[in-house]
């Protein structure tokens, strides 16, 4: 017999025995479960992932018998906590770290971009991104596993851009003392800065 439960949830398995009107688990029962001897229930709140073995004694007027129920106690899933979506450039850098609950022992990931690669401890993904800078921008899913004895799955969609190009403005003209706007045009960019200093306003 076996009965499979999730560490942390509460759960009632009836215990499948015939012709006995007294049910006890002698050793081996999980802590935070107990059974109940005239209904045969098993009940309670397991607190410790494992693989247990009850060893069972089911009695009546005439005799008693001796059985085994194993118990699986499985750990919670692991539920990426991440935003599903980053960005990256061909030729930079790239660093990102999935996070999950339940505490996974291990992680993959498939369909990572080229040059990139992933801590199976760690959940961290480094790398640089291979391919050309002046290809066109592309979004490629990479499918997450998280495993710590149960199995949780997500999605990362990596959009991967290439330079910033800035459109080079004619030139600009304005008045000392008046107000001045200029919106400056840029592919690939996800900030703007100066490499220069811009006049006083």
């Amino acid at each position: 017999i076996t009965a499979s439960v999730t560490v942390g949830q509460p759960i009632t398995f009836a215990v499948p025995v015939f012709n006995s009107n007294n049910l006890t688990a002698t050793t081996g029962l999980p802590a935070g479960l107990s059974l109940n001897a005239t209904t045969g229930l098993l009940t309670g709140t397991p607190s410790q992932v494992g693989n247990f073995t009850a060893n069972l004694t089911a009695s009546n007027s005439i005799g008693s018998a001796q059985g085994s129920l194993l118990i699986r106690v499985l750990p919670l899933t692991p539920v990426f906590t991440n935003p599903s979506a980053a960005t990256a450039y061909r030729g930079a850098s790239f660093t990102f770290t999935f996070n999950a609950t339940n505490s996974p022992a291990s992680y993959s990931a498939t369909g990572l971009p080229a040059g990139l690669s992933l801590n199976a401890t760690t959940g961290v993904v480094t790398g640089i991104v291979a391919g050309s800078a002046d290809a066109p921008v592309e979004t490629i899913t990479a499918n997450l596993t998280a495993f710590n004895g149960a199995t949780g799955f997500g999605t990362l969609f990596i959009t991967i851009l290439g330079r910033p190009v800035v459109s080079a403005p004619p030139p600009l003209t304005t008045t000392v003392g008046t107000a001045f706007s200029h919106q400056i045009e840029a592919t690939n960019a996800t900030g703007y800065g100066t490499s220069t200093a811009l006049p006083c306003w």
